[in-house]
Parts: C-alpha cells; sequence; structure tokens
C-alpha cells in the first residue's frame, strides 16, 4: 500500500489554516515536480488515497531533507515567502516500510 508522507513544522506561529495551506502546497508541488504514471495510479484510487500527516520543527528540517536526499527519495520541500523558511516537506507515494525504515522520519510524530 502505497502511502503520501507529509510533514509538517509545528513550531511556526502560523495559524492552522495557514499550517494547513503549507501541506497543500507542498504536495501540489511535489505532484507537480515528480508526476509520473505511478502518481496517476496513486491519485486514481480517489478516496482509498492514504495520507500521514506528520509533524516537525526547524531543527528537525535539516536532518529529514538530508536523508531523503541521501535514499534519493523523491519530495519536495516548501519554502514560504516572503518569511523565506522551510515550512512543510511532501513526499511521493511510497511503500509504507521503505518510509518507515527512515530513521529521521520514524522519529516524528503525528501532527
Amino acid at each position: 500500500m502505497k502511502i503520501q508522507y507529509v510533514i509538517v513544522r509545528r513550531d511556526t506561529e502560523f495559524t492552522h489554516g495557514a499550517t494547513i495551506a503549507q501541506a497543500v502546497h507542498a504536495v501540489t508541488l511535489c505532484q507537480h515536480t515528480h508526476f509520473d504514471k505511478d502518481y496517476l495510479e496513486y491519485c486514481r484510487e480517489g478516496f482509498a488515497m492514504r495520507t500521514v500527516i506528520l509533524q516537525c520543527t526547524q531543527e528537525n528540517m535539516p536532518e529529514i531533507i538530508k536523508e531523503l536526499q541521501e535514499r534519493k527519495i523523491k519530495h519536495c520541500v516548501w519554502r514560504e515567502m516572503p518569511e523565506d523558511i522551510e515550512t512543510a516537506i511532501a513526499l511521493y507515494p511510497y511503500e509504507k516500510d521503505l518510509i518507515k525504515a527512515i530513521p529521521a522520519i520514524r522519529k516524528l510524530k503525528l501532527y
């Protein structure tokens, strides 16, 4: 079963609505950047799509991004402007076991 993981900063002073927007922006960017037949297949699942939202802090972001890059995990980081801060990471839909094997992600809590 493929799951799209979205990691959102919990330590910003954004409202809940603005925080949700950060996650949506990251997912939209990820879909646009990495769209292929497998991503389309995931989207065709419609109401059966699985998404997990995890929380992190500014301090976690560099470690998470580094591990994703080292493992060649497709992802997109959303940088909010004009603040110029990384606020969310959306991963390409992958099998759960692949993502759960990443230490920086395994230790994160649900949002």
